[in-house]
């Protein structure tokens, strides 16, 4: 498991637990905890709640094929590198007319195509892209839609090889 991974979500746990104990505290004068009590319970709430979230994460990423070797593979943000030489204007028909991506709207700048993917019930949508490093290279990113979003069970990591498997697949057709 990520050590820095579960420093970050349990920092951000932590940080939750806190203000929703004090929260609850406040409202419920029954409550009368000390800032010392909130801490040490949001502490130990937030250990368990990350390793647990971790883990599960850890799972949905394993049950997709792939194994976390980093820290940065369990950030909800997946990119790969491949050697293509097709326009933009052929990714841009091929990817837009696939119906597997659920993409609720295309764009398009001069050197990249930008697709966004409707919600489901694992996010809350993704902004998958794919830029014209070079002239034989291109770039397919895939991130949530939303910012804050800490894990997404795999399914940036299953756009992006989606989206090399249909260019590959692409490629074979017209040779």
């Amino acid at each position: 498991m990520g050590v820095r991974y579960f420093l970050y979500v349990n920092v951000i746990i932590f940080i939750q637990n806190v203000i929703l104990f004090y929260l609850f505290s406040w409202v419920f004068n029954g409550f009368d905890w000390s800032l010392f009590e909130i801490l040490f319970i949001s502490f130990f709430m937030s250990l368990l709640m990350s390793f647990s979230f971790l883990h599960r994460q850890q799972e949905e990423l394993e049950s997709i094929g792939f194994k976390p070797k980093t820290y940065k593979d369990y950030f909800p943000h997946a990119e790969m590198l491949i050697e293509n030489t097709l326009s933009l204007i052929e990714l841009k028909s091929l990817l837009a007319s696939d119906e597997n991506l659920k993409t609720s709207s295309v764009s398009e700048t001069p050197d990249s195509i930008h697709l966004k993917t409707r919600y489901s019930s694992k996010s809350w949508g993704e902004k998958i892209t794919v830029k014209r490093e070079n002239s034989n290279q291109l770039k397919i990113e895939s991130k949530p839609i939303y910012p804050l979003t800490l894990a997404d069970s795999g399914i940036n990591r299953q756009n992006v090889m989606y989206v090399v498997k249909r260019i590959k697949e692409y490629e074979k057709e017209l040779s």
